[in-house]
């Protein structure tokens, strides 16, 4: 009976599969794993090289199509800020890992700007842990707008200048 049952349920596990989108390599699962490292300890000792794997592993992987705008955190690019790359550059870490996590919304630039945009804010509140004196009114005013909700708004309002 066993192999009866084996028999029947390969077939639904091939076709559960395939709609899961393609496994994760180890490479896949390393972006994932160094994206959330990053966003928890963006300012660590190893987080530049890091930082930078990660962003040339998405850059040499086309196929992983997906949209980054830097709209929603432009104050950081004309920003003398110390920590203004660590921030603005986890969005892409952040989008990358996302688009692997959930490859069937690759193409839904709302959600993964909105992943991006939560990555970089993860890594501004990770910063302020370590120092405190690295607040910046931009970003505090983002966090308000994550913690109520209403951050997606705020990405339709932005994403018009992408």
């Amino acid at each position: 009976m066993i192999p009866l049952i084996a028999t029947l349920l390969l077939p639904l596990s091939k076709v559960l599969a395939q709609d899961a989108g393609p496994p994760p390599t180890d490479e896949r699962a390393r972006v994932v794993k160094i994206a959330r490292h990053l966003e928890r300890d963006p300012i660590g000792k190893e987080a530049p090289e890091l930082r930078k794997w990660v962003l040339t592993w998405l850059i040499d992987h086309p196929e992983l199509d997906f949209s980054v705008c830097t709209e929603f955190l432009v104050p950081l690019l004309k920003s003398d800020h110390k920590y203004s790359s660590e921030i603005n550059l986890q969005m892409i870490a952040s989008g990358g890992a996302f688009v692997i996590e959930h490859p069937d919304k690759m193409h839904d630039n709302d959600a993964v700007y909105l992943a991006s945009l939560e990555g970089s804010l993860a890594v501004y509140e990770s910063i302020l842990k370590a120092v405190p004196e690295a607040r910046w009114k931009f970003l505090d005013d983002l966090l308000v707008r994550r913690d109520k909700g209403t951050l997606p708004e705020y990405i339709a309002k932005k994403k018009k200048d992408c």
